[in-house]
């Protein structure tokens, strides 16, 4: 299981970051942790977050199906808290 907003360390180059919500088309982004505040923050802000992605090509080759497990991990959440409200 993938968290949003949980700090993890790199298994490539040992930077710690936390996976943010990202915006649009983005779906979700990992974000370099550089003051600790960023692990609290709802949504990807280009002007105060720094991609992961950017410095770890060893990640970035491996993103893809990453941001497909969290989008199904994220999507199963959804149906169960809709299957919960609708009893």
């Amino acid at each position: 299981m993938i968290y949003l907003n949980h700090p993890y360390k790199c298994r490539h180059c040992k930077t710690l970051y936390v996976v943010l919500k990202g915006y649009r088309w983005f779906g979700y982004l990992p974000v370099e942790v550089i003051n600790g505040t960023e692990q609290f923050d709802p949504e990807f802000d280009k002007e105060k977050h720094k991609s992961h992605l950017l410095n770890c090509p060893e990640l970035q080759q491996q993103w893809m199906s990453i941001r497909k497990i969290i989008a199904k991990q994220e999507s199963d959440k959804e149906k169960q808290a809709m299957k919960e409200a609708s009893r």
